[in-house]
């Protein structure tokens, strides 16, 4: 089965694993548990390969550089969007417009204290033209906390359940953030995350092309991975890393430039080195 563009569904163009990949991963203990076996998929992925030690090296900064989990009051600031937008649903649903977008004045509530709105220059009106909130209320459907039905936005059980207990949204969020359906898209993914976190300034888009490459994923008409395929996979990413604050600890640059916040870089080392004591999985 194909969508509207031609495109299999459950992926985008048809991009190919690596013709041998490891059937098993050496364990590896960090400083909070096993490695991620994401992790060391690519790890193996880059055996003998220039890259693999400076990727290496960054796993370790992840684990030990990387800010506390937030906890307290402090939770309940940095997913304040998060929050907001459950309990602005509540019980009952939210009524969408007829072409099934949150409300204006909806937008505008919730783009006050969403992060990657900072330095927004255009006027803030209907959803379809303030991509950050479009893009964060999609970001709460694809994690299964928010549903539409019949022009109304819901919560969904869990979203319900969570809409109280920024915790339980924290460790809800760092299992379902990286997407599992696609290969290509998880390990991407996972590498986007490890360099996001560890990166001072603007991500490198251009080091995960050559990762993915030294990793011999292709197309199958033998073409190599280029920019766009990895766009394909940043930009969702983005929109649910960027809406991590607070407001407040984000600036125009760091919006524009894609900076995560000192929260959202906790986030990435919770969604792959999860600590056992938070039952973070």
């Amino acid at each position: 089965m194909t969508d509207a563009f031609g495109r299999p569904l459950g992926g985008e163009l048809p991009r190919f694993p690596p013709s041998a990949r490891p059937e098993e991963v050496r364990e590896i203990r960090h400083v909070r548990q096993t490695l991620d076996p994401r992790l060391g998929v690519i790890l193996s992925g880059l055996n003998d390969s220039p890259l693999q030690q400076p990727f290496a090296d960054r796993i370790s900064e992840l684990v030990t550089t990387t800010p506390p989990t937030p906890t307290g009051d402090e939770l309940e600031r940095v997913l304040a969007p998060h929050l907001w937008l459950l309990r602005r649903v509540g019980d009952t649903g939210l009524p969408l417009t007829a072409a099934g977008y949150l409300r204006p004045a909806d937008v505008k509530e919730l783009a006050a204290i969403l992060p990657s709105m900072v330095g927004w220059i255009h006027r803030v009106t209907t959803e379809a033209h303030v991509q950050p909130v479009l893009h964060f209320r999609e970001h709460l459907q694809a994690v299964g906390l928010l549903r539409k039905a019949k022009g109304v936005l819901h919560a969904t059980k869990i979203g319900k359940q969570l809409r109280d207990d920024p915790a339980g949204l924290w460790r809800h969020l760092t299992g379902r953030i990286v997407p599992t359906r696609v290969a290509f898209d998880e390990t991407c993914a996972t590498l986007l995350l490890v360099h996001l976190a560890t990166t001072e300034g603007r991500l490198d888009e251009d080091a995960i092309v050559r990762m993915m490459n030294e990793m011999a994923w292709g197309h199958s008409d033998g073409s190599p991975i280029v920019r766009w395929d990895v766009f394909d996979v940043w930009n969702p990413l983005w929109w649910a890393i960027g809406a991590v604050g607070p407001r407040d600890a984000a600036t125009e640059e760091s919006a524009w430039k894609r900076i995560p916040t000192p929260a959202a870089r906790a986030l990435v080392r919770d969604v792959l080195f999860p600590d056992p004591a938070i039952g973070a999985r």
